[in-house]
Order: structure tokens, then sequence, then C-alpha cells
């Protein structure tokens, strides 16, 4: 399952970069097309994304074992992972020159001479790729045809004794355009084969403690990663930031005056004015990703829905766990402990929140869950769905 929400990107055209002056100031990159021909058990897929308006609507693939979903979100998270390391060379999660999915010619299907696949975006610009069996010369005519499915990347820049061919119009590294979307969107792969041990299995994880994350300040460089693999220690440690700076940061108190006497004598008592703090409330980004936090729990756990006051308590500095209490108690004595089908949906959801929170460009707006934007891909979401 892929929700397609990507506004990343910023490409050139088969003649060269596109001038910068020449692109909006702020760019919705959509995913618009995905096409696939010969790979593996996929012969012919061509799927055009819906959209409500310009809002791009999630969609789930649904097929059988072995019926190639995996394979065709491998494309999308290809492109993901060019743009992310793209503007982050200190930060790759790939080596320079390597790519995210296996290109071979054993991903041709059986009884075919190639395959091809290209993903499209909604400002025309691709990341496409053509496997041919032998060597491009030694072929009398295209073997999709003159009219097939992966003529344009024949007819591309493909040497005559090439057997493989990669390209794209993405531009690496990416322009300062392109690195304000990636900075400012959240970007995040759940692949099938995540791991997470559970609390009572691992004496590690039981006796963990949250830590105060160390922000990363060199350009080029981030503490976010794309591909989201056993992420709770990430999110266990971003709780505490939240709460952390929330009550550091975020505290809105006003000083009122408050008359008290100075002795028990009424004859010889002064009137003093001792400014007596107010607490107020909070206010700002920490405030916003606490609330949404507890929103979420809400949701997840329909026992907290009633609850007045739901909040963290943290743990002292020799116990630093977090917890969740309201108005009748300690509700549950350690986030990190709940039933494995809460956790993963846990996961999935504070990942999400967590990448947008910890953007690099940080006047883009986070006032709602309505700004949390990207894009968002889920192998096996019975894994982290859990329904």
């Amino acid at each position: 399952m892929f929700k397609l929400l990507s506004e990343f990107g910023l490409l050139d055209n088969d003649d060269g970069p596109v001038p910068p002056s020449s692109y909006p100031r702020k760019v919705h990159v959509y995913i618009k097309r995905l096409q696939i021909a010969n790979y593996g058990s996929i012969r012919d897929l061509d799927i055009t994304f819906p959209f409500d308006g310009s809002r791009p609507k999630p969609v789930l693939l649904v097929g059988e074992n072995g019926s190639g979903k995996t394979i065709a979100l491998s494309h999308i998270v290809n492109a993901m992972v060019w743009a992310k390391d793209g503007v982050f060379q200190e930060s790759r999660e790939l080596d320079p020159g390597k790519v995210f999915k296996l290109r071979s010619g054993s991903y041709v299907s059986v009884g075919t001479e190639y395959y091809y696949v290209r993903s499209d975006f909604e400002t025309g610009h691709f990341i496409r790729e053509l496997r041919l069996t032998k060597p491009k010369h030694e072929y009398a005519q295209p073997p999709m045809g003159v009219d097939g499915r992966g003529l344009d990347a024949w007819n591309a820049r493909f040497e005559s004794e090439e057997i493989d061919h990669l390209d794209s119009n993405i531009i690496k590294p990416l322009l300062n355009e392109a690195e304000e979307l990636v900075s400012a969107r959240c970007l995040l792969y759940f692949s099938s084969n995540r791991l997470e041990e559970p609390a009572w299995l691992n004496q590690d994880d039981l006796r963990a403690k949250p830590q105060n994350s160390e922000g990363i300040r060199r350009k080029g460089m981030t503490r976010r990663t794309l591909i989201a693999r056993s992420p709770l220690r990430d999110i266990h440690d971003w709780l505490y930031d939240v709460a952390y700076d929330r009550a550091v940061f975020e505290l809105l108190s006003q000083s009122l005056p408050i008359a008290i006497s100075s002795t028990q004598d009424e004859s010889n008592s002064r009137t003093l004015s001792v400014p007596m703090p107010v607490i107020l409330g909070y206010q700002g980004e920490a405030t916003i990703a606490y609330e949404l936090v507890l929103n979420i729990l809400r949701i997840v756990l329909p026992d907290l829905a009633t609850k007045a006051n739901l909040q963290f308590g943290i743990g002292g500095r020799h116990n630093r766990t977090i917890a969740l209490q309201s108005d009748e108690g300690v509700m549950v004595p350690n986030l990190f402990h709940l039933f494995s089908g809460e956790m993963a949906l846990l996961s999935l959801f504070f990942s999400i929140l967590r990448d947008f929170d910890l953007r690099e460009a940080r006047h883009v707006s986070f006032s709602s869950a309505q700004d949390v934007k990207g894009l968002v891909v889920v192998d096996e979401a019975d894994l982290y769905l859990h329904s």
C-alpha cells in the first residue's frame, strides 16, 4: 500500500537541465503512472493513479502471493531514494552510483526478450529501465515491436552494445528547489521484512530508556532515514524530545502580583506584592506534535478515548520511561510494552509524524495534521495495519 502524497522532485528533460528560473517556487510532484512489462511475474501492468481534484488518493494494491506487488512498489521506492540521497549526500542510504532495487537479467519474464519499467510524475518527468537478453545491436528490430511498451527507452540514449539501460530526468545532485521539497516533506518506506523485538523477548529493550536525540547540523546530512527498519527506538527518543521541548520551551505563563503579609503581628505587618506564576498552557510545534500523538493513541487504544487530561508521564532520570496517565491515574505504565498489534499501528503513524516533525525546512508550517505531506510506501500492509 502506498499513499501518494509525494511533493518531492525537481527534474530536467531529455535536452538537458531545466533552468531554475523556470521552476515555480512551490511544486507538487505526484506519482502519476507506473508501467511494467515482462518483469518477473508481471507481464503487463499500467496503473494511472487516482486523484480527488488535486489531492492524491490512497492506493491499495491487492493480489495473490507472487503476483508482483512488492516488485511494483520497489520502483516507487527507488525514485524516493534517488531524491533523498541526492539532497543529503552525507547521509546516503545507498552507496554512490548504486540503486535500491536490484537490477538483473534474471527478472526478465520467462519466454520474453526484455523487461521495461517506467515511473512517471505528474510533471511529465520519469525514471525508466530497459533490460535486454542480448546487446541491442543483435536485434534486427526492437523486441517490443515498433509501437510496444518500452520503445521510448529503446530510442533514447541506449548505446548499441548495451544490454541494460537505466535513465531518469531527475537531477543528481538535486537543485535548491528540490532540496526544499525533500527537506519539507515526509518520505518513508515500510518494508515487509520489518523486525521489532517485543519487550517480553529482549531484556535490553525491556530496560531501555529514552535518550535525547542529538541533532545533525552539517549541510548535506540528516538524521531522518527513508527506509524504516525497526523504528521504535527512534520513536522512543523522539517522544521524549517532544515532551521535553514542550515542557521547557513552549510553556506559556504569566506572573500575577499576590499580596501577602510579611509578619503575623498585625501592628507591625507589611503587605508585600509577590509575583506568582500562572500557567496558561503550551504553544508551539512540540505541543502540536504532542497533541497529535495523544489523538493517535486515543484512536488506537479506545480505552483512552474518554480519559480526561490524558498526558505523558516521564520517569525520573534513573527510570526514564514514558507512561500514559490521566485524571484517573496511570493508564499505561510503559508506552513501549503494549501489544504487538497496537505497536505495529503506532509504529506506522508515529514514524510518519516524527519524520515530518524533523523536517529540515523549518519554515514550512506545522500547525495541524493537515500540514503533514509526503510520500509513504507500505509493503504488506497487514503487518502494520494489523486489521
